[in-house]
């Protein structure tokens, strides 16, 4: 299905999320190695977008792409994905499965700022 959509490809790098540490109080959060992977270039959410999001999140600037990549959203004690897309980096929110529909995900992500 993505393949139909090639003039927006871009290249990302998806960096899956693991399990993180606590020593001494101090949680320390764990990445595995960066991989290439090809996105859809991020796009602005709309109202119907928003409201599949979780009470609460509204009022966050998300961003959606689609990608054939496994991207994971925080598990328990396992950070989210992250995606680095021109050079910015982005947090895993949510992932909507579209396997059916041509074994493609639609990925809500919100930007990492410095006072994250």
């Amino acid at each position: 299905m993505l393949e139909y959509f090639a003039d927006e490809m871009v290249n990302a790098s998806h960096i899956p999320g693991g399990a993180g540490s606590l020593s001494k109080g101090i949680y320390t959060p764990a990445f595995g190695a960066p991989v290439p992977i090809r996105v859809i270039a991020p796009q602005p959410v709309n109202a119907r977008d928003l409201q599949m999001l979780e009470d609460g999140e509204h009022v966050r600037n998300y961003l959606k792409t689609w990608t054939e990549a496994e991207v994971k959203t925080r598990e328990q004690s396992v950070e989210a994905d992250r995606l680095v897309i021109f050079g910015r980096t982005y947090r895993v929110m949510q992932v909507e499965n579209r396997e059916p529909l041509g074994k493609y995900r639609k990925v809500f992500i919100h930007e990492i700022t410095a006072d994250e």
